[in-house]
């Protein structure tokens, strides 16, 4: 599934403040036609999320046992062009806007130079009670947006 290379310094190249995973599209995603149904591009968009966050030393599992959560409260899709039954496809993310408490991340999906799909998806920090909240700093430092410095290594504190 397509994680960074590493660099010689051993941090993921994903440090120019974008990440990638490439896939091939499969037969279960198609309608009838095997064309790629509109419905799970959102999951790629997913899969290139949760890509950029493992990239990144971010571990959505400890996160929500620190009692984080992120909901995703918009989704934008701009259809280009139609993903095919084994097509190869990449999905590039990056974080386009880091705020107090949420984060705007942009995916760019593409059949080789050919671009496919273009989205966006919003969403807010909240707590346990699913109240919004402010980001811990070694979790902001690891979600700063494009051509931020590589973050620290993984904190075993849920609030430092």
């Amino acid at each position: 599934m397509g994680r960074s290379e590493e660099s010689a310094a051993g941090l993921p190249s994903v440090f120019n403040g974008n990440a990638s995973v490439e896939f091939r599209v499969r037969y279960a995603e198609c309608d009838q036609a095997r064309v790629a149904h509109h419905a799970t591009y959102p999951i790629w968009f997913e899969m290139a999320r949760t890509e950029f966050c493992r990239d990144r030393g971010i571990d959505y599992g400890e996160m929500e046992r620190c009692g984080f959560f992120l909901p995703l409260v918009e989704l934008k899709i701009r259809y280009v062009a139609a993903a095919r039954y084994d097509d190869l496809l990449t999905v590039e993310t990056w974080v386009e806007d880091l705020r107090r408490r949420t984060i705007r991340m942009k995916y760019r999906l593409m059949r080789g130079a050919a671009l496919v799909a273009e989205a966006e998806t919003y969403q807010v920090l909240v707590n346990g009670e699913g109240k919004p909240c402010s980001w811990p700093l070694n979790m902001e430092t690891r979600f700063k947006p494009t051509n931020a410095a590589a973050p620290e290594p993984p904190s075993p504190s849920c609030t430092a």
